[in-house]
């Protein structure tokens, strides 16, 4: 079975070594966090607007917290 490494910095920290095959949709629900809440990191690229986009065996994914402000 594939391994995804994950290390979550929102909600929570944590790291994560979750079984594949996983889209970033299902990584999200796993995780209970909303797309426009995060910014997910694949190998240290962003994944922008693409909740179908397929994570790979051996991805290193970071979910880091959107900041906003003024």
């Amino acid at each position: 079975m594939r391994q995804l490494k994950i290390k979550v910095l929102h909600p929570y920290r944590k790291d994560l070594d979750i079984e594949g095959p996983m889209n970033l949709k299902g990584l999200l629900d796993l995780l209970e966090v909303s797309f426009n809440d995060v910014l997910v990191l694949r190998n240290n690229v962003g994944i922008v607007n693409d909740l179908d986009f397929e994570l790979e065996e051996d991805d290193f994914i970071q979910v880091l917290p959107v900041l906003a402000g003024g």
